[in-house]
């Protein structure tokens, strides 16, 4: 049977610990696909309890909390929350909606302003398009008259014209 050698890596939550034929298999073992050894994250194992554990499992990923000093075993306990994770019974009091009221108010506000302006504009449209029709109609006359005084004009001065030859 060839020799063991254990190699340890720091993953995720976890400290680990693997005994393994070669570096390779310690890789497939941790699911890794990149060669840890090379950046550093794995290395040989120095742990003497960690390395009789790994080496009584053999190709087993033992585990333990990043940092503690607990066995290593291949189901650790789950982290126990500190003093600054627990839940601390907290006075609950409503939410102030106070702003958003004030605003939903002001956008209220805003519509209505936008309404009365359109029924400004729309009012001084009207007033101003028949301002227009006025002046047409006055401007038309106006150069109904003077065409018709042009026109007269033109018969005179021909008649004059035709006398005087």
């Amino acid at each position: 049977m060839p020799r063991l050698k254990t190699f340890q890596a720091h993953l995720g939550f976890f400290d680990t610990v693997v005994a393994a034929r070669s570096q390779k298999a310690a890789l497939q073992a941790w699911g890794s696909r990149q060669n840890l050894f090379r950046d550093g994250t794995a290395k040989p194992a120095s742990d003497p309890d960690a390395i009789a554990l790994a080496l009584a499992k053999p190709g087993v990923v033992l585990k333990r909390l990043a940092g503690s000093k607990d066995a290593f075993s291949e189901q650790p306990p789950p982290p126990k929350p500190t003093r600054s994770h627990r839940a601390k019974p907290v006075a609950r009091k409503p939410p102030d909606r106070s702003k958003l009221e004030a605003a939903e108010h002001a956008l209220a506000q805003l519509k209505q302003e936008r309404q009365t302006m359109r029924g400004d504009f729309e009012r001084r449209e009207k007033s101003l398009r028949a301002e227009q029709r006025k002046r047409e109609q006055d401007v038309e006359s106006r150069q109904n008259e003077l065409e018709h005084e042009i026109a007269s004009q033109r018969k005179r001065f021909r008649k004059a014209v035709k006398t005087r030859s």
